[in-house]
């Protein structure tokens, strides 16, 4: 699947195959169908709750995008595909903003005041998908953010939700969830293979500390997925070392990054299913220690 931008539409399209045409369709409705119980939810939520909450469809189209129609047929380099487009959305991806820094890395382009207003906008925005949409969101890259008001990284809005965990319907996760880092997504496959129950809490704070480290090191060939493991590894960890001010924080990561070395991933396992998946409560107090 590729993105492409155009008059500040984002259309996600997937060439049609005769073999996988149907599979695909899949995936691009399966977005459109999920965005939009999400808003339904958060709309009856708001109508039966009215007077009495402090949240409104604002947070939705703050956080999320609008569809211009259902999964279409186009035509992109003569060839037909299926694809879904969003309506109009103002900014940069925080992509571009990385790519236009001038900074050598590891670099330190965002304050620690903006890097924690960024990670407490999109536990947010995915709070709301938890909450609403009953579904676990990992791909947070910064491809898939959008800066929509000028480098301010308290107005992000968030693209590209095809492959998230769907936690009311675990058996329509036929497809592997999509992960911000490679190495948290083998962790996972890893997990699935032996049929044990994920720590998707502890999933989701190392997506975060993956994000974190590509605000330092973004052009770095060393975190490049096609480098070895002890030199991806090592870079994130000096990256902690240096810019992380919290020894509690420190000690989490330093016992993360032996088990990651390693190859055990059995803190990312459960023994028993937990009463929810994520607290929330748990992942606020993770990034405030950023």
């Amino acid at each position: 699947m590729k993105i492409i931008k155009e008059a500040d539409h984002y259309i996600k399209y997937i060439p049609i195959n005769d073999n996988d045409s149907a599979s695909a369709y899949k995936l691009l409705n399966r977005e459109y169908t999920y965005m939009n119980r999400l808003k339904t939810n958060l709309s009856q939520y708001i109508a039966e709750n009215s007077g009495n909450i402090n949240i409104s469809l604002y947070e939705y189209s703050r956080y999320f995008p609008e569809y211009s129609s259902p999964v279409k047929e186009i035509t992109i380099s003569g060839s037909n595909c299926w694809s879904l487009e969003t309506t109009s959305i103002s900014g940069k991806t925080l992509e571009e903003y990385l790519s236009a820094s001038k900074q050598s890395s590891p670099n330190n382009l965002y304050s620690k005041q903006e890097t924690s207003e960024l990670f407490k906008q999109l536990c947010n925005a995915l709070t709301l998908l938890y909450r609403f949409g009953g579904i676990l969101f990992f791909d947070f890259n910064p491809e898939n953010i959008i800066v929509t008001n000028e480098n301010d990284l308290s107005h992000i809005k968030l693209i590209d939700f095809t492959n998230f965990y769907d936690l009311l319907e675990p058996e329509n996760n036929e497809l592997p969830i999509k992960f911000i880092d490679n190495d948290i997504a083998q962790i996972h496959s890893h997990i699935r293979r032996k049929n044990s129950i994920c720590n998707y809490e502890l999933l989701l704070k190392f997506s975060f500390l993956n994000l974190f480290t590509r605000l330092y090191y973004h052009g770095n060939e060393k975190y490049n997925e096609h480098s070895s493991l002890d030199e991806r590894l090592s870079l994130k960890s000096y990256i902690c070392n240096q810019y992380y001010h919290s020894d509690e924080l420190k000690q989490e990561l330093d016992s993360y990054f032996s088990f990651i070395c390693e190859k055990d991933y059995s803190i990312f396992e459960l023994s028993s299913p937990p009463r929810t998946p994520v607290n929330f409560s748990n992942i606020y107090d993770f990034i405030a220690l950023f």
